[in-house]
C-alpha cells in the first residue's frame, strides 16, 4: 500500500509545522474579510458601475465572506507550498523498515579523490538516508575498519542519527568486512523489515567473500580514483656479520595508472639520515634499502614525498633496538654453513645437543631447535627448523624423491621469506612430503612444497625439503638471511620485528610496574589516556586506529610503540566493483536504493500551476 508521510521533521517539528499551517491560512482568508477603502468620486452616471454599487451599501470595515475563486486558488497555492516545506515522502509500504547502517571508516576513505575526502562524501549520503526515512523507521549506526564498532543503538531520532554519523573520524587501519556484516546479521536477525547498507570505497581486500546473512545487502560505492604511491611493507633487518648494523626495508607501491617519480627519505629521532630518488612503473614496487645503525634505541621513520590521493600510506615507522639473544639448540651435526650463519648473526645463543636427547626448557625460555638431516625423536610446544627430514608424527609423510625442482612461488607477505630472492636457486632433489591441515607453503616448486610451516601440537615446525648443500643456497645472502628470518619467527611466535612494531588496528599488551597505580597512553596525535593497572600489571589497549608512534608511560618509566598500516590491499584505492555475499554477487551501486520518493519538487510545480491559474482569473475578473 502506497500512503504519504512527512520526512525530516520530529514530531515536535511536526506540531509547530501544523500550527504556522493554520496560522498561515488563517492570515489568507481574514483578508478577504477585510472591505476595500473607496474614494469619493462624483460621476455623471452609475450605469457602467453596476457591478461594484453593492460594495458602496457596506459602511463597517468588514464584509461577509463569499465563494471567490481567487480564495480557492490562493489556498490551494498556500497549501502546496507548505506540504512542500514539511518535505513529504511517498512510502511504498505501512511497515517500518530497520536500517542498519556500515560505515567504512578505514584508511583508504581518506583518499581525497572526491570533494571533501571519501568519508565526507559516505557522512554526505548517510545523512540522506536518515532524512528520507520514513516515519516508522528505526536506523543502527556501525562504523567498520579492522573491527566494527556501534555508533548508534536502534532509534528513529534522525538529529541523533545525524550526530553520530558526523562523529566517525578517520583510521589508519586495513578494511575487514566479514566480521561487520557478521555483526550486522545478528542484529537483523530479531529485526522487523531488516535492510544492511554498506558505504565503502570497496577496497575489501583479496578475503572479501563472507557468508551469507539474514537480511537484504546494498552496498554503496564512494570514490573515482587510484591515484596513490604508498608504503606497502616496512621491516629492519640486522647484518649477520655486526649486530650493531642493519637495514631498513620498505616496498613502495605504485597503484596508479602512470609511471610516478619520488623521493623516500629516512629520518633517524627527527632527523634526516638519508634519502634516494626513485621511479615506479605502474603497479610496480621498490624496495628502497636503508643502511641504520642498531647499538642504541631509538625511532626511525622512512616517507614517501607524494603529492597523491592518500596520505596516511606515505609514512612508517620502525624501531631501532638493541640486539637481543636468542637461545638456540643444534640437535645433532649441521653443516659448517648453517653453524656459521647461526654464530655470525652475533644475537644467538647457539648451543649444541644430540639428536635423541628430549629438549629441557625452562619456564623463561624460548628456543629454537635447528635439525639437519635427522629429525628430532618427537616434538614439545617449541620452533623447529629441520632441514631435509620428515619432522615426528602421524601428520607428516614422505611420498618420494623429486630431481631438480624449480622455485614456482614465495611467499613474499610472510616474515620468513619476505625480501628473499630464491628463484635462482639450483636444487639437485627435494623430498616429496604431505603436511598437516595448519600447513602453510613458504616456498612452493612444481614437484611440490620446498619451504612449509606447519602448526602441530603446540609446536611450530619450519620444513626445508631439500639438503641445502645438494643446491646454490648456502651461496646466497638469502640463506643465511632465511636462517635468521626463521629463528626470529620462531622465537617470537609471530614475527621477525620487535613486538613493540604492530599493524594500525591491533591490541597493544602493555607491561606496567607493579607497583604503578596506572598506565598513560599518549597517541600519535598527542592525546593522553590513563589506564588502571590490572592485576600482573598487564593491560590490553586496543585503541590504535591512527599511524604514527604511542608513547606509554608508567612509574616514571617511558616505552614507545609504533604502529603503520603498511598493506597493499588498503593502499589500493582503485573503488571496487563487487561484494560476494553467499552465493550472491552484490554489485557497488553509486546511491543508496529507497522506498519512499520525496515529492516536494512536484508539490512546488504544482503551486507555480495554480499561482498561473489564479493570475489569469484575476486579470479576466479585472479586464472583462
Amino acid at each position: 500500500m502506497n500512503f504519504l508521510t512527512l520526512s525530516g521533521l520530529s514530531a515536535a517539528g511536526k506540531a509547530l509545522a501544523i500550527g504556522g499551517a493554520a496560522a498561515a491560512v488563517g492570515a489568507l482568508v481574514a483578508m478577504y474579510f477585510l472591505k476595500l477603502k473607496r474614494v469619493r468620486r462624483e460621476v455623471s452616471s452609475t450605469f457602467l458601475w453596476k457591478r461594484s454599487v453593492h460594495d458602496l451599501h457596506a459602511n463597517s470595515p468588514f464584509q461577509r465572506l463569499r465563494r471567490n475563486l481567487l480564495l480557492f486558488l490562493q489556498l490551494l497555492a498556500l497549501l502546496a507550498a507548505l506540504l512542500a516545506l514539511g518535505r513529504p515522502v511517498w512510502q511504498a509500504q505501512m511497515t517500518g523498515v530497520t536500517h542498519i547502517l556500515l560505515i567504512d571508516n578505514s584508511a583508504s576513505m581518506s583518499a581525497t579523490d572526491v570533494p571533501g575526502g571519501r568519508l565526507a562524501a559516505a557522512r554526505s549520503i548517510a545523512r540522506d538516508m536518515i532524512r528520507e526515512m520514513a516515519g516508522n523507521d528505526v536506523m543502527m549506526v556501525l562504523s567498520f575498519a579492522t573491527r566494527p564498532k556501534v555508533v548508534q543503538t536502534l532509534t528513529s531520532d534522525r538529529k541523533a542519527l545525524e550526530t553520530a554519523v558526523a562523529s566517525i573520524g578517520p583510521t589508519g587501519e586495513a578494511t575487514s568486512i566479514r566480521e561487520p556484516l557478521q555483526l550486522a546479521s545478528s542484529l537483523a536477525a530479531n529485526a522487523v523489515n531488516p535492510s544492511i547498507t554498506v558505504i565503502s570505497d570497496g577496497a575489501f581486500g583479496p578475503d572479501s567473500e563472507v557468508e551469507a546473512v539474514g537480511a537484504p545487502v546494498e552496498v554503496v560505492a564512494v570514490g573515482v580514483a587510484s591515484f596513490n604511491v604508498g608504503i606497502t611493507a616496512m621491516d629492519i633487518r640486522r647484518n649477520v656479520e655486526d649486530p650493531a648494523r642493519g637495514e631498513i626495508f620498505a616496498k613502495v607501491t605504485n597503484f596508479s595508472k602512470e609511471e610516478f617519480s619520488t623521493t623516500v627519505s629516512l629520518e633517524v629521532s627527527g632527523r634526516l639520515l638519508d634519502a634516494q630518488r626513485v621511479t615506479i612503473a605502474p603497479g610496480g614496487s621498490h624496495a628502497a634499502v636503508f643502511k641504520v645503525r642498531l647499538d642504541a634505541e631509538r625511532i626511525a621513520s622512512v616517507t614517501v614525498d607524494a603529492a597523491d590521493d592518500l596520505a596516511v600510506d606515505n609514512k612508517a615507522w620502525v624501531i631501532l633496538e638493541e640486539p637481543q639473544d636468542i637461545k638456540v639448540v643444534l640437535m645433532g651435526p649441521v653443516s659448517p654453513f648453517l653453524r656459521h650463519s647461526l654464530t655470525a648473526a652475533g644475537r644467538f645463543k647457539v648451543v649444541q645437543a644430540s639428536a635423541g636427547a628430549p629438549p629441557v626448557l625452562s619456564d623463561t625460555e624460548t628456543p629454537v631447535f635447528v635439525c639437519e638431516g635427522q629429525p628430532p625423536a618427537s616434538l614439545t610446544r617449541a620452533g623447529y627448523i629441520i632441514f631435509d627430514a620428515v619432522p615426528p608424527g602421524g601428520e607428516f609423510a614422505e611420498d618420494g624423491v623429486a630431481e631438480t625442482p624449480i622455485v614456482i612461488d614465495v611467499d613474499e607477505t610472510h616474515p620468513v621469506t619476505s625480501f628473499l630472492e630464491l628463484d635462482d636457486l639450483y636444487i639437485m632433489r627435494c623430498r616429496k612430503m604431505t603436511f598437516p591441515a595448519e600447513t602453510k607453503v613458504l616456498v612452493n616448486s612444481d614437484e611440490g612444497p620446498l619451504v612449509a610451516l606447519s602448526y602441530v601440537e603446540g609446536a611450530r615446525v619450519i620444513t626445508v625439503a631439500f639438503d641445502p648443500m645438494n643446491s646454490r643456497w648456502p651461496l646466497r645472502i638469502s640463506y643465511p638471511m632465511f636462517i635468521a628470518n626463521a629463528v626470529n619467527f620462531l622465537a617470537s611466535t609471530e614475527r621477525s620485528r620487535s613486538p613493540r612494531m604492530i599493524t594500525t588496528g591491533d591490541v597493544l599488551l602493555l607491561e606496567a610496574d607493579p607497583l604503578a597505580e596506572e598506565i598513560v597512553v599518549t597517541d600519535p596525535d598527542g592525546r593522553t589516556r590513563g589506564l588502571p593497572s590490572q592485576v600482573g600489571g598487564t593491560v590490553a589497549f586496543g585503541d590504535t586506529g591512527k599511524c604514527g608512534v604511542y608513547t606509554v608511560e608508567s612509574a616514571g618509566a617511558s616505552v614507545e610503540y609504533v604502529a603503520n598500516l603498511a598493506s597493499a590491499a588498503e593502499s589500493d584505492i582503485a573503488p571496487g566493483v563487487s561484494l560476494t555475499v553467499g552465493s550472491t554477487e552484490v554489485v557497488l551501486a553509486s546511491a543508496p536504493s529507497s522506498a519512499t520518493r520525496e515529492i516536494w519538487t512536484e508539490l512546488l510545480l504544482f503551486m507555480f500551476v495554480v499561482l498561473l491559474a489564479e493570475w489569469y482569473v484575476y486579470n479576466r475578473r479585472m479586464y472583462i
